[in-house]
């Protein structure tokens, strides 16, 4: 645990734990607001991903939610009391062909504990980006906390975590706009268009008409992560737990890709709300020494 969260991650996602085993890289294979690896050369899909033993991709692939749009991901680091990573020579009980991933949540004990924190990054001594004409500046807060203890001691433990991003991420945006001499010559009923978009900020050789505006534009980023599991020991030999994740994030304004050209236009602002559940209830019990049973259902909705 005290490894985990002592770990330097910049984007403060469990993925980039991932990235610290053998043969593991960033699959550029994915779309959207996810993210996977790709283990020891094969398909990003040979892999599982799974949260306290369930599995927690999404659309039945072992993605990431949240890897490209948004950086928090399955849970809050301070929330995980385990990552365990293979990459072969692993048990046959567990799916996938390269690998496999499990994030274990933490479990209280029967004293409290707590956290809490806030990340601060501002774009102060950040550089120019190639595209944008000046400086934009990065303002990202990363707050949260995280509390365990016992509901009934020796019996029932508890463990809550919250985490939040805030971010203004300037974003360069580029498009092709007619230049002032082609304007000039359109018919007069079209001025009302034109007047809402800008003038070239670079001329294009060879081409009167059309001109690169380019600008930075600001991309707000929201994401809020909530984690909650109770254990109950209900005897000696049965062992019972429930685990909650709910993890929502909406972009406004720019989205954090390539171009944004529709983002010049005044007024214009880009929606983007997403929103994952995971549920986890696994049963784990003891007939004797030897023969052990362990039951997990799981409900996972993106």
């Amino acid at each position: 645990l005290d490894q985990v969260q002592n770990l330097p991650l910049n984007s403060r996602s469990p993925f980039e734990l991932g990235l610290l085993g053998p043969s593991i890289q960033t699959s550029h294979q994915q779309s959207g607001p996810a993210v996977q690896y790709t283990i020891n050369g094969q398909n990003a899909n040979g892999y599982k991903l799974m949260f306290d033993g369930m599995e927690a991709g999404i659309g039945g692939d072992a993605q990431y939610y949240a890897g490209n749009n948004f950086n928090l991901s399955i849970t809050s680091v301070d929330a995980i009391q385990e990552f365990d990573l293979q990459t072969g020579n692993y048990s046959a009980d567990t799916k996938g062909s390269s690998g496999y991933v499990n994030i274990v949540s933490r479990t209280g004990t029967n004293q409290f504990h707590g956290d809490v924190y806030d990340f601060f990054r501002n774009g102060a001594l950040d550089a120019n980006n190639f595209f944008a004409k000046k400086r934009g500046s990065l303002k990202q807060n990363d707050f949260g906390g995280t509390v365990t203890g016992p509901i009934m001691k020796n019996k029932i433990f508890f463990m809550g975590s919250y985490e939040g991003q805030r971010i203004h991420l300037p974003y360069p945006a580029v498009a092709n706009v007619p230049t002032a001499s082609f304007r000039a010559t359109v018919d007069p009923r079209l001025q009302p268009f034109l007047d809402l978009t800008p003038l070239p900020t670079q001329a294009i050789p060879g081409n009167p008409d059309v001109g690169v505006f380019a600008q930075n534009v600001l991309a707000v980023i929201n994401q809020n992560l909530v984690t909650g599991r109770v254990d109950i020991n209900a005897s000696e030999k049965d062992r019972v737990f429930v685990a909650y994740t709910w993890n929502g994030g909406r972009i406004h304004r720019a989205v954090v890709t390539t171009g944004n050209g529709p983002a010049i236009f005044a007024g214009k602002s880009n929606r983007q709300p997403e929103t994952l559940q995971n549920a986890v209830v696994g049963w784990h019990t003891g007939f004797s020494p030897t023969p052990l049973n362990d039951f997990k259902t799981g409900r996972h909705h993106f």
